[in-house]
């Protein structure tokens, strides 16, 4: 398994804002690979070492869990948050550093059942100081 292009959105971010971790996972093993989609529950698991809090926000209301299947070869963009009832908030200036595990079952040929796995990997990135103008889609009010 590799994880990698891992990145912010917004690309920038800057004290105060919220924001996700984006990346590709690549299944370069023999094996079949499965992993939660992360509607419900995110494959991912990232710790901060400085200047971000997490944050619980209200959960959806019902939601059943689907699974991501990649064969040898195959790879799939993760996203953490995405929908699993949490924010990260940039609070503080500097280099930060993420440690992201991301958790799979392999099924092989000889087993019947997912072989629980995970690989973790560091994702450095800056936070602005407050006021710097982070890269985002720009947001649209309608006017009536």
């Amino acid at each position: 398994m590799k994880v990698f292009r891992i990145h912010t959105i917004p690309s920038k971010v800057a004290i105060g804002n919220t924001f996700s971790l984006r990346g590709v996972v690549f299944n370069n093993s023999t094996a079949t690979i499965t992993f939660g989609n992360g509607t419900c529950t995110s494959p991912l698991s990232i710790t901060f070492n400085k200047n971000v809090m997490t944050e619980p926000q209200g959960t959806t209301a019902s939601c059943k869990p689907q699974q991501v299947t990649l064969k040898p070869g195959g790879q799939s963009h993760i996203l953490s948050p995405n929908l699993s009832g949490i924010i990260y908030r940039a609070t503080a200036p500097g280099m930060t550093n993420a440690t992201m595990t991301f958790k799979y079952g392999a099924v092989t040929a000889t087993s019947k059942s997912p072989i629980s796995d995970s690989i973790s990997r560091v994702y450095s990135f800056n936070i602005l100081p407050a006021g710097s103008q982070p890269t985002s889609l720009p947001s649209f009010s309608h006017i009536a």
